[in-house]
C-alpha cells in the first residue's frame, strides 16, 4: 500500500508540473513561430511595395554586380532618404530582385536569390525552398522579389530545440524532486502504519494467551461437569476468536513485509494444476456436506512463476469462501485459461498482463450486490446482501460462521505481494473470483 501511494504522489508531483510546463512551452513556441511567419511575410510585402513604387530606381541598378550595390547605395544623395532605405532593403543579402519582360525573358537581376528558379514562380506569392517570392507587375514587365527566410527558420529551430532540451532538463529535475517529496511525505504515514501493525500484532499475541487458557479450562470443566450447550457456545466463540487473531497476525506480517522490506516473496516456477489439486482435495468433504460438487478444468502442463505457498493460500481462501456461500446442491468450478495483455472477468477489467493465466473459482448461489463489489477485498467488510444473509455472515452470527471479513483481504494482500491480479464478478446466479498470474512455458522432462 505504501509503495502504491508513493507512486501516486510521485506521478502527481512530477507529471502535473511537467504538463503545465509543456503547455507553456507549446504556447510560447506557437506564438513565436506565428510571429516569425508573420514577420517574414511583412518583410516581403514591404520589399514588394518598395519595388512597385520605385521601379525606375530598381532599373538603374539591375545592371550592377552584387559587390557594387552597397557602394552605389552609399554614394546616393543624403537628401533622398526613401531611395537610400529602399536600396538598403532590396540590396541586403536576404533580398533579391529579378526583372522579366512579357515573354518571361530575364532582363536583369540584382541581389542573391539563393538559386531560386523564376520559372517555378506560380501566382503572385509563394515559396521556393527557403525563399519567399512576390510578383510585381508594372508597365508590361514583371519584377519578382525573393526573400531568404533562413534567418527566421534558424530562429524557430533554435527556439524549439531550446524548449525541448528545457523540457527534458525540467523532467529530470522534477522527477528527482517528486521522488524526494514522495518519500518525505510518506515517511510519517509509513511510521504510523508500522506502529499500528506492531501494536495490532502485540495485542494479538497478548490475547492469544488468555484465549488459550479459556479454551483449556473449558475442556477441563467439560470433563468434570459434563457437556452443556453453554460450554459449547463458549468453546465455539473461543475458537472463533483464536481464528480471528491468527488472521490478524497474518495480515500484520504481510503488511510488514510489504511496507518495510518492500520485496516480493521468493519466486519460483510451479505447476498450476498440481497446486490447484493440492488445495481442492481437502475441500471436497466440506462440499459434500452441502451436497455440492467441485470440478476443475485445468491443463496439466500449465506453469506459472511466483511464490507457490502464497498462490495456494489464495486458492484456499477463495475455495473456503466459495464453499461457505454455495447453495445446497450447487456447484463450484475451478477453471484456468490463457489470456492476452488485457484480461476480463465478467464485465470487470483485470490487471492482467501479456502471457497471463486466469484462474477462476466460481460458485452458484446468492449474488453479491453491485454496490458491494468495489469493497469486497477491504478488511472487515461484510456485504449487506442476500449472499451474506444466506450464509449467516452478516452483522449477526458472523463470528459463529467464522467469517470476520479478513479472508479476502489476506488473499488481496498475497496477490499484491506477488504482483498477481485479483477480481470479482457476480451475476446469473454465479459469483466468480479470478486471479491473474504470469504464464511460464513449462519445460518438458527429458526421457531417460
Amino acid at each position: 500500500m505504501i509503495s502504491k501511494i508513493k507512486r501516486k504522489i510521485f506521478w502527481i508531483a512530477g507529471l502535473f508540473p511537467i504538463l503545465v510546463l509543456l503547455f507553456v512551452l507549446a504556447a510560447y513556441n506557437f506564438f513565436y513561430i506565428s510571429f516569425n511567419l508573420s514577420d517574414e511575410k511583412e518583410a516581403l510585402a514591404y520589399c514588394a511595395s518598395c519595388v512597385e513604387k520605385h521601379t525606375d530606381l530598381i532599373d538603374s541598378y539591375l545592371h550592377l554586380q552584387a559587390e557594387g550595390l552597397d557602394a552605389a547605395g552609399a554614394g546616393r544623395a543624403e537628401g533622398n532618404r526613401k531611395a537610400v532605405n529602399l536600396l538598403y532593403a532590396i540590396m541586403s543579402s536576404d533580398v533579391g530582385i529579378i526583372k522579366l519582360d512579357g515573354d518571361v525573358n530575364v532582363m536583369g537581376r540584382m541581389g542573391s536569390m539563393g538559386g531560386a528558379d523564376p520559372s517555378l514562380c506560380k501566382g503572385d506569392q509563394g515559396r521556393l525552398g527557403n525563399m519567399l517570392y512576390a510578383v510585381v507587375r508594372k508597365e508590361g514587365a514583371r519584377y519578382i522579389v525573393f526573400l531568404d527566410t533562413r534567418v527566421w527558420h534558424t530562429a524557430i529551430g533554435t527556439s524549439v530545440a531550446a524548449a525541448f532540451l528545457g523540457l527534458i532538463a525540467a523532467a529530470v529535475l522534477l522527477g528527482a524532486v517528486a521522488s524526494y517529496l514522495s518519500k518525505r511525505v510518506m515517511r510519517p504515514i509509513e511510521k504510523a502504519l508500522v506502529q499500528q501493525n506492531r501494536f495490532l500484532a502485540d495485542v494479538c499475541h497478548e490475547l492469544k494467551t488468555p484465549i488459550s487458557v479459556i479454551n483449556a479450562n473449558m475442556s477441563v470443566l467439560e470433563r468434570e461437569c459434563g457437556k452443556s450447550r453453554w460450554m459449547d457456545y463458549i468453546k465455539e466463540e473461543g475458537h472463533s476468536m483464536n481464528r480471528l487473531l491468527n488472521q490478524l497476525l497474518s495480515l500484520c506480517r504481510l503488511e510488514h513485509d510489504a511496507n518495510e522490506a518492500e520485496r516480493l516473496a521468493a519466486e519460483e516456477t510451479f505447476n498450476v494444476y498440481e497446486s490447484i489439486m493440492e488445495c481442492a482435495l481437502p475441500f471436497d468433504s466440506l462440499a459434500f456436506e452441502k451436497k455440492a460438487c467441485i470440478s476443475a478444468d485445468c491443463p496439466a502442463e500449465l506453469a506459472s512463476r511466483g511464490n507457490p505457498d502464497d498462490f495456494k493460500r489464495i486458492l484456499q481462501v477463495l475455495l473456503d469462501n466459495a464453499i461457505r456461500h454455495v447453495d445446497e446442491g450447487g456447484s463450484i468450478t475451478i477453471s484456468v485459461k490463457k489470456a492476452g495483455k488485457f484480461a476480463f472477468a465478467g464485465e470487470r477489467v483485470l490487471p492482467g498482463r501479456q502471457n497471463s493465466l486466469l484462474v477462476t473459482i466460481s460458485n452458484t448461489g446468492p449474488m453479491i450486490d453491485e454496490a458491494d463489489l468495489p469493497f469486497i477485498f477491504e478488511r472487515f467488510y461484510k456485504a449487506h446482501s442476500s449472499r451474506a444473509a444466506a450464509s449467516g455472515s452478516g452483522n449477526s452470527g458472523g463470528c459463529k460462521a467464522g467469517n470476520f471479513g479478513l479472508g479476502l483481504s489476506i488473499a488481496k494482500a498475497l496477490a499484491d505481494r506477488n504482483s498477481f491480479g485479483i477480481s470479482v464478478s457476480s451475476g446469473n446466479n454465479r459469483t466468480s473470483f479470478t486471479v491473474s498470474i504470469p504464464y511460464v512455458q513449462a519445460r518438458k522432462k527429458k526421457r531417460g
